[in-house]
Protein backbone atom coordinates (compact mmCIF):
# COMPACT_ATOMS: atom_id res chain seq x y z
CA UNK A 1 0.00 0.00 0.00
CA UNK A 2 1.39 3.37 -1.00
CA UNK A 3 1.66 6.31 1.34
CA UNK A 4 -1.00 8.19 -0.62
CA UNK A 5 -3.51 5.33 -0.49
CA UNK A 6 -2.77 4.80 3.20
CA UNK A 7 -3.52 8.44 3.99
CA UNK A 8 -6.66 8.16 1.88
CA UNK A 9 -7.82 5.19 3.95
CA UNK A 10 -7.19 7.06 7.19
CA UNK A 11 -9.00 10.09 5.85
CA UNK A 12 -11.96 7.97 4.77
CA UNK A 13 -12.11 6.39 8.23
CA UNK A 14 -12.11 9.87 9.76
CA UNK A 15 -15.02 11.04 7.62
CA UNK A 16 -16.99 7.86 8.37
CA UNK A 17 -16.35 8.29 12.10
CA UNK A 18 -17.45 11.93 11.92
CA UNK A 19 -20.64 10.83 10.12
CA UNK A 20 -21.31 8.24 12.81
CA UNK A 21 -20.84 10.64 15.71
CA UNK A 22 -22.97 13.33 14.02
CA UNK A 23 -25.68 10.75 13.29
CA UNK A 24 -25.63 9.53 16.88
CA UNK A 25 -26.22 13.05 18.16
CA UNK A 26 -28.84 13.59 15.46
CA UNK A 27 -30.78 10.57 16.63
CA UNK A 28 -30.44 11.41 20.34
CA UNK A 29 -31.09 15.12 19.93
CA UNK A 30 -34.20 14.84 17.75
CA UNK A 31 -35.80 12.28 20.09
CA UNK A 32 -34.90 14.00 23.35
CA UNK A 33 -35.95 17.42 22.04
CA UNK A 34 -39.56 16.25 21.92
CA UNK A 35 -39.27 13.99 24.99
CA UNK A 36 -37.73 16.15 27.69
CA UNK A 37 -37.30 19.48 25.89
CA UNK A 38 -40.81 20.20 24.57
CA UNK A 39 -42.49 21.96 27.48
CA UNK A 40 -41.89 25.74 27.19
CA UNK A 41 -45.10 27.85 27.21
CA UNK A 42 -44.57 29.37 23.73
CA UNK A 43 -43.89 27.71 20.39
CA UNK A 44 -40.89 29.94 19.79
CA UNK A 45 -39.28 28.88 23.06
CA UNK A 46 -39.91 25.23 22.29
CA UNK A 47 -38.32 25.55 18.84
CA UNK A 48 -35.27 27.21 20.39
CA UNK A 49 -35.08 24.23 22.73
CA UNK A 50 -35.20 21.85 19.75
CA UNK A 51 -32.33 23.74 18.14
CA UNK A 52 -30.29 23.38 21.34
CA UNK A 53 -30.83 19.60 21.36
CA UNK A 54 -29.87 19.10 17.70
CA UNK A 55 -26.94 21.54 17.81
CA UNK A 56 -24.37 18.77 18.55
CA UNK A 57 -25.47 17.00 15.36
CA UNK A 58 -25.14 20.21 13.36
CA UNK A 59 -21.75 20.95 14.95
CA UNK A 60 -20.26 17.56 14.07
CA UNK A 61 -21.85 17.64 10.62
CA UNK A 62 -20.03 20.91 9.92
CA UNK A 63 -16.78 19.40 11.21
CA UNK A 64 -17.29 16.35 9.00
CA UNK A 65 -17.81 18.55 5.95
CA UNK A 66 -14.73 20.54 6.91
CA UNK A 67 -12.78 17.31 7.19
CA UNK A 68 -13.59 16.36 3.60
CA UNK A 69 -12.07 19.58 2.25
CA UNK A 70 -9.71 20.76 5.03
CA UNK A 71 -8.77 17.63 7.00
CA UNK A 72 -5.94 19.18 9.03
CA UNK A 73 -8.15 22.03 10.25
CA UNK A 74 -10.93 19.58 11.09
CA UNK A 75 -8.45 17.33 12.90
CA UNK A 76 -7.22 20.20 15.01
CA UNK A 77 -10.81 21.19 15.82
CA UNK A 78 -11.67 17.65 16.93
CA UNK A 79 -8.55 17.46 19.10
CA UNK A 80 -9.16 20.86 20.71
CA UNK A 81 -12.79 19.99 21.38
CA UNK A 82 -11.79 16.65 22.89
CA UNK A 83 -9.25 18.35 25.14
CA UNK A 84 -11.89 20.87 26.19
CA UNK A 85 -14.34 18.12 27.12
CA UNK A 86 -11.61 16.32 29.07
CA UNK A 87 -10.77 19.51 31.00
CA UNK A 88 -14.44 20.09 31.77
CA UNK A 89 -14.78 16.54 33.15
CA UNK A 90 -11.63 17.03 35.22
CA UNK A 91 -12.87 20.33 36.66
CA UNK A 92 -16.45 19.31 37.39
CA UNK A 93 -15.92 15.79 38.74
CA UNK A 94 -13.49 13.47 40.41
CA UNK A 95 -11.80 10.84 38.30
CA UNK A 96 -13.90 7.98 39.60
CA UNK A 97 -15.43 5.16 37.55
CA UNK A 98 -18.26 7.41 36.36
CA UNK A 99 -16.04 10.24 35.13
CA UNK A 100 -13.66 7.75 33.48
CA UNK A 101 -16.58 6.22 31.58
CA UNK A 102 -17.62 9.73 30.53
CA UNK A 103 -14.09 10.39 29.33
CA UNK A 104 -14.05 7.22 27.28
CA UNK A 105 -17.52 7.84 25.84
CA UNK A 106 -17.19 11.51 24.98
CA UNK A 107 -13.49 12.30 24.67
CA UNK A 108 -11.77 9.22 23.24
CA UNK A 109 -13.77 9.18 19.96
CA UNK A 110 -13.09 12.89 19.42
CA UNK A 111 -9.35 12.42 19.89
CA UNK A 112 -9.26 9.40 17.58
CA UNK A 113 -11.17 11.23 14.84
CA UNK A 114 -8.89 14.23 15.24
CA UNK A 115 -5.77 12.09 14.80
CA UNK A 116 -7.26 10.33 11.77
CA UNK A 117 -7.88 13.68 10.10
CA UNK A 118 -4.41 14.96 11.00
CA UNK A 119 -2.65 11.95 9.48
CA UNK A 120 -5.18 11.15 6.76
CA UNK A 121 -6.43 12.82 3.62
CA UNK A 122 -9.89 11.75 2.45
CA UNK A 123 -10.50 11.54 -1.27
CA UNK A 124 -12.06 14.65 -2.68
CA UNK A 125 -15.42 14.15 -4.31
CA UNK A 126 -19.12 14.86 -4.18
CA UNK A 127 -19.87 11.45 -2.67
CA UNK A 128 -18.01 12.20 0.58
CA UNK A 129 -19.57 15.67 0.79
CA UNK A 130 -23.05 14.29 0.20
CA UNK A 131 -22.55 11.54 2.78
CA UNK A 132 -21.07 13.86 5.41
CA UNK A 133 -24.02 16.22 5.05
CA UNK A 134 -26.89 13.94 4.10
CA UNK A 135 -26.55 10.96 6.46
CA UNK A 136 -26.57 12.91 9.77
CA UNK A 137 -29.38 15.21 8.64
CA UNK A 138 -31.45 12.28 7.35
CA UNK A 139 -30.93 10.47 10.66
CA UNK A 140 -31.96 13.55 12.63
CA UNK A 141 -35.09 14.12 10.55
CA UNK A 142 -36.03 10.44 10.42
CA UNK A 143 -35.72 9.91 14.18
CA UNK A 144 -37.51 13.17 14.98
CA UNK A 145 -40.45 12.81 12.59
CA UNK A 146 -42.68 10.66 14.81
CA UNK A 147 -41.97 12.59 18.06
CA UNK A 148 -42.56 15.88 16.25
CA UNK A 149 -45.90 14.67 14.90
CA UNK A 150 -46.89 13.33 18.31
CA UNK A 151 -46.30 16.60 20.17
CA UNK A 152 -47.92 18.59 17.34
CA UNK A 153 -51.14 16.57 17.68
CA UNK A 154 -51.38 16.60 21.48
CA UNK A 155 -54.76 17.40 22.98
CA UNK A 156 -54.79 19.75 25.97
CA UNK A 157 -58.02 20.96 27.57
CA UNK A 158 -56.05 23.32 29.84
CA UNK A 159 -57.65 22.02 33.05
CA UNK A 160 -55.20 21.49 35.92
CA UNK A 161 -57.64 20.91 38.77
CA UNK A 162 -58.46 17.68 40.57
CA UNK A 163 -59.52 14.86 38.25
CA UNK A 164 -61.53 11.74 38.79
CA UNK A 165 -60.01 9.32 36.31
CA UNK A 166 -61.76 6.00 35.89
CA UNK A 167 -61.54 3.12 33.49
CA UNK A 168 -59.47 0.01 32.93
CA UNK A 169 -60.41 -1.23 36.40
CA UNK A 170 -59.13 1.84 38.27
CA UNK A 171 -60.98 4.83 39.70
CA UNK A 172 -58.93 7.48 41.49
CA UNK A 173 -58.98 11.19 42.23
CA UNK A 174 -55.76 12.84 41.03
CA UNK A 175 -54.62 15.95 42.90
CA UNK A 176 -54.96 19.46 41.45
CA UNK A 177 -51.86 21.34 40.44
CA UNK A 178 -50.21 22.68 43.56
CA UNK A 179 -48.39 20.98 46.44
CA UNK A 180 -49.82 17.58 45.48
CA UNK A 181 -48.97 18.02 41.79
CA UNK A 182 -46.01 20.39 41.47
CA UNK A 183 -45.39 21.97 38.10
CA UNK A 184 -41.67 22.13 38.91
CA UNK A 185 -39.63 18.97 39.41
CA UNK A 186 -36.46 18.10 41.32
CA UNK A 187 -38.54 16.34 43.99
CA UNK A 188 -37.19 13.16 45.52
CA UNK A 189 -39.05 10.00 46.37
CA UNK A 190 -39.17 10.40 50.16
CA UNK A 191 -40.15 14.06 49.83
CA UNK A 192 -42.96 13.09 47.48
CA UNK A 193 -44.37 10.60 49.96
CA UNK A 194 -44.11 13.11 52.80
CA UNK A 195 -45.95 15.79 50.84
CA UNK A 196 -48.72 13.36 49.92
CA UNK A 197 -49.24 12.42 53.58
CA UNK A 198 -49.66 16.08 54.58
CA UNK A 199 -51.90 17.16 51.71
CA UNK A 200 -55.27 18.64 52.69
CA UNK A 201 -58.52 16.98 51.60
CA UNK A 202 -58.99 19.39 48.69
CA UNK A 203 -55.35 18.96 47.64
CA UNK A 204 -54.63 22.69 47.69
CA UNK A 205 -52.48 23.08 50.79
CA UNK A 206 -50.24 21.22 53.22
CA UNK A 207 -51.37 20.54 56.78
CA UNK A 208 -49.04 20.97 59.73
CA UNK A 209 -48.90 17.21 60.29
CA UNK A 210 -49.64 14.06 58.30
CA UNK A 211 -53.34 13.44 57.61
CA UNK A 212 -52.80 10.53 55.18
CA UNK A 213 -55.66 11.34 52.79
CA UNK A 214 -53.52 11.32 49.67
CA UNK A 215 -50.73 8.98 48.56
CA UNK A 216 -48.53 8.10 45.61
CA UNK A 217 -50.21 5.83 43.05
CA UNK A 218 -49.04 2.26 42.71
CA UNK A 219 -47.42 1.35 39.43
CA UNK A 220 -50.43 -0.78 38.51
CA UNK A 221 -52.74 2.21 39.07
CA UNK A 222 -50.50 4.57 37.10
CA UNK A 223 -50.17 2.21 34.14
CA UNK A 224 -53.91 1.49 34.03
CA UNK A 225 -54.71 5.22 34.16
CA UNK A 226 -52.44 6.37 31.31
CA UNK A 227 -54.30 8.02 28.44
CA UNK A 228 -53.93 9.67 25.06
CA UNK A 229 -56.32 12.14 23.43
CA UNK A 230 -58.58 11.78 26.45
CA UNK A 231 -59.00 8.01 26.08
CA UNK A 232 -57.58 5.28 28.28
CA UNK A 233 -54.65 3.48 26.68
CA UNK A 234 -55.51 0.03 28.03
CA UNK A 235 -52.33 -0.31 30.05
CA UNK A 236 -51.45 -3.59 31.76
CA UNK A 237 -48.75 -3.87 34.42
CA UNK A 238 -46.78 -7.12 34.84
CA UNK A 239 -45.09 -7.03 38.27
CA UNK A 240 -43.07 -10.17 37.55
CA UNK A 241 -41.22 -8.64 34.59
CA UNK A 242 -41.70 -5.01 35.67
CA UNK A 243 -43.02 -4.20 32.22
CA UNK A 244 -46.01 -2.16 31.09
CA UNK A 245 -47.92 -2.89 27.88
CA UNK A 246 -50.48 -0.63 26.22
CA UNK A 247 -53.14 -1.05 23.54
CA UNK A 248 -52.38 2.55 22.49
CA UNK A 249 -49.15 4.40 23.26
CA UNK A 250 -49.72 7.00 26.03
CA UNK A 251 -48.60 10.60 25.78
CA UNK A 252 -47.93 13.60 28.00
CA UNK A 253 -51.50 14.91 27.99
CA UNK A 254 -54.41 15.55 30.35
CA UNK A 255 -56.13 14.17 32.28
CA UNK A 256 -52.93 13.02 34.01
CA UNK A 257 -50.07 15.14 32.70
CA UNK A 258 -49.29 18.82 32.13
CA UNK A 259 -47.72 19.18 28.66
CA UNK A 260 -46.12 22.48 29.72
CA UNK A 261 -44.35 21.14 32.79
CA UNK A 262 -40.71 20.08 32.75
CA UNK A 263 -41.69 16.97 34.69
CA UNK A 264 -41.77 13.85 32.52
CA UNK A 265 -41.27 11.16 35.22
CA UNK A 266 -43.50 10.42 38.20
CA UNK A 267 -42.65 8.52 41.33
CA UNK A 268 -44.95 5.64 42.27
CA UNK A 269 -45.24 3.81 45.58
CA UNK A 270 -44.16 0.51 44.00
CA UNK A 271 -40.63 -0.59 44.85
CA UNK A 272 -38.34 -3.36 43.66
CA UNK A 273 -37.20 -6.16 45.91
CA UNK A 274 -34.07 -4.07 46.52
CA UNK A 275 -36.11 -1.10 47.72
CA UNK A 276 -35.70 1.06 44.62
CA UNK A 277 -38.88 2.98 43.73
CA UNK A 278 -40.31 2.73 40.23
CA UNK A 279 -41.03 5.73 38.02
CA UNK A 280 -43.38 5.97 35.03
CA UNK A 281 -42.55 7.93 31.87
CA UNK A 282 -45.08 10.46 30.62
CA UNK A 283 -44.94 10.11 26.85
CA UNK A 284 -44.75 6.38 26.35
CA UNK A 285 -45.52 4.80 29.70
CA UNK A 286 -42.20 3.10 30.30
CA UNK A 287 -41.19 1.93 33.77
CA UNK A 288 -37.78 2.23 35.42
CA UNK A 289 -36.26 1.65 38.86
CA UNK A 290 -34.42 4.68 40.22
CA UNK A 291 -32.41 5.40 43.39
CA UNK A 292 -34.43 6.79 46.27
CA UNK A 293 -32.09 9.79 46.39
CA UNK A 294 -32.61 10.76 42.74
CA UNK A 295 -33.45 14.46 42.31
CA UNK A 296 -33.78 15.93 38.85
CA UNK A 297 -35.86 18.76 37.34
CA UNK A 298 -37.72 16.18 35.23
CA UNK A 299 -38.75 14.08 38.29
CA UNK A 300 -41.97 14.82 40.13
CA UNK A 301 -45.21 13.23 41.29
CA UNK A 302 -48.98 13.55 41.40
CA UNK A 303 -50.89 12.44 44.48
CA UNK A 304 -54.00 10.28 44.33
CA UNK A 305 -56.77 9.26 46.67
CA UNK A 306 -59.67 6.85 46.50
CA UNK A 307 -62.86 8.31 45.10
CA UNK A 308 -64.92 6.79 47.89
Amino acid sequence: MSTVSGRSVLGGMAVLAAILIASFWGSWGSIEAFHEGWFAPTLGSRLVGVLAYVSPCLFFTVLGLLGVHRPKIAGGAFLLFGIGVLMWIAITSHFDSTSISHWLFFTAPLMVIGLLFVFGTPSKGRAWTAAALGIPLATMIGCGAEPAWRVATRVDDGYRGARVVHGNGVELTWAPQGPGWPKQGAIGYEQSKRICSMLSADGLRLESKPVNIWRLPTMDEAVRSMARHGKNCGGVWDPATRKAAYAVRPDKEPPLWDPYSEVIYWWTSTETENGEPLIIVSDWGGVYAKPRTMRNPSYGFRAVKDVR
